[in-house]
């Protein structure tokens, strides 16, 4: 993943090295759903280690369009811009075969399925 700082002026490739930080912090969570970037992004940034710095008017917006956060950190909106891997079709598979459920944006596609559309049998 990427981190962009404000006013787009750097910006920082990150790799997650230590795969048992995310054990730690999603026991519960099998592993094709721990390796996603927006899981590490959540469990291991937002929820750890930008805490401290998180005030009452901390919010966290998603758009799949890169220009957005760029002008939003030039103009000041934003502190911190994150640009994360897309989803792998087999990794939603591997997950939604584990019984386990898709974190929180990850399933941002384009071009979006219709809703309802059924894409596999459920026998």
């Amino acid at each position: 993943m990427a981190f962009i700082t404000a006013g787009a002026k750097e910006i920082w490739i990150a790799r997650l090295t230590k795969p048992e930080a995310m054990r730690q912090a999603a026991p519960d969570e099998c592993e094709a759903w721990r390796s996603l970037d927006v899981s590490i992004l959540h469990k291991l940034i937002i929820d750890k280690a930008l805490a401290p710095w998180k005030a009452d008017n901390f919010a966290v917006d998603y758009t799949a369009y890169g220009q957005v956060v760029l002008d939003s950190l030039r103009s000041g909106q934003a502190s911190l811009g994150v640009c994360i891997q897309s989803t792998p079709l087999a990794t939603v598979e591997t997950i939604a075969g584990a019984g386990a459920f898709m974190p929180h944006k990850s399933t941002y596609f384009y071009p979006k399925l219709a809703t309802g559309m059924v894409l596999k049998p459920l026998e």
